[in-house]
């Protein structure tokens, strides 16, 4: 698998998991909506840390997903929240 192949999994799983937690956490309505901007910290932590070996361009890092990420984690809170 290509390296922004790779990425994109990793962000769009990111994007999943947080749309969960933020179903969890709907209550505190703050929480909630940072909830995807951590996931994006952490998301970038952990591209930089397990492809660093590679040619990786800012692009890479900081864009590469971002909207994967997003959509990823809106669809699934708003397929838990009207279930």
């Amino acid at each position: 698998m290509e390296k922004e192949d790779k990425i994109l999994v990793l962000r769009g799983i990111m994007g999943a998991l947080s749309g969960v937690l933020s179903f969890i956490l709907v209550n505190n309505e703050v929480i909630a909506l940072l909830i995807p901007l951590i996931a994006y910290a952490l998301s970038v932590g952990i591209v930089y840390g397990t492809i660093r070996g590679f040619n990786l361009t800012k692009w890479d890092l900081l864009g590469r997903g971002v909207s994967i990420l997003l959509a990823s984690w809106l669809l699934i809170f708003v397929i838990l929240y009207n279930a």
